[in-house]
């Protein structure tokens, strides 16, 4: 990491807790926990984006490729596990999600 980035193996580390976290706390939602998946990798992408912390270029570029990656194969798995759609959780979280969108 650069100098004035000495903060950023905390992120780093926050980021492999609340993966670790979400199926233990989540258990019966799969649809759910890919969205919190999906949204963690998102929201650590978009900060390591900002931040840019590593010293050479190409692993600021590469980072989220990875991370790119990373969800994709989320949705892959997704896409191959029997998900309900009729799921209350999954349909709230997804109505909340366009309203976000919406207003951005």
């Amino acid at each position: 990491c650069k100098p004035k980035t000495f903060y950023y193996g905390l992120v780093m580390m926050s980021r492999s807790l609340l993966i670790c976290l979400v199926p233990v706390v989540i258990r019966d939602e799969p649809g759910l926990q890919v969205f919190f998946m999906i949204a963690i990798v998102g929201i650590y992408s978009q900060v390591q984006q900002k931040v840019r912390p590593w010293r050479a270029d190409l692993c600021n570029d590469i980072d989220p490729s990875i991370n790119l990656c990373l969800v994709l194969l989320l949705l892959a798995g997704a896409m191959a596990s029997e998900v309900s759609i009729g799921s209350p959780v999954v349909r709230a979280f997804g109505a909340a999600a366009f309203v976000v969108f919406a207003l951005i």
